[in-house]
């Protein structure tokens, strides 16, 4: 969904930082990219996304720095948002709180707002707040009236 040349093209992209009301200076920020799709895309990349989660329980990532990383993958149950939801954690086999991120990708139509958030202060995984994601697919929805 965020490569320079995605399997299922985009239309447009935009992405922000964002953090939690009230949370201390030092916290690091969370994100929100919203990425707009034609016909069926969306749909389709939410489908790739369920299978991958399942399917997926590990994988690798390197740099052309020469820097090398293990990962493991879970899937985050959420609640019902938008038109369709997944939810997965990314955790570095390295770390030992095995706290990891969690990804939240929301469907609204053609539109995919996907939300990484970092641990919680007591180091533990966070989804989406369902009132974030609900008031983003409210704009998203007015947006296209």
């Amino acid at each position: 969904m965020m490569s320079v040349r995605p399997r299922l093209p985009r239309q447009a992209m935009v992405w922000a930082t964002i953090e939690a009301d009230g949370a201390p200076a030092s916290a690091p920020p969370g994100s929100v990219t919203l990425t707009s799709h034609d016909g069926d895309t969306a749909a389709q990349w939410m489908t790739a996304l369920k299978r991958a989660v399942a399917d997926c329980t590990r994988f690798t990532a390197t740099s052309k720095r020469g820097w090398t990383y293990d990962f493991t993958v879970a899937s985050v149950p959420l609640k019902r948002m938008g038109d369709d939801v997944v939810g997965y954690r990314i955790s570095n086999v390295l770390d030992p709180s095995g706290g990891g991120n969690v990804m939240s990708v929301v469907r609204t139509g053609t539109t995919l707002a996907t939300y990484l958030l970092t641990p919680s202060e007591n180091g533990k995984p966070r989804p989406v707040p369902e009132s974030v994601a609900i008031a983003q697919e409210k704009r998203i929805r007015a947006a296209a009236d």
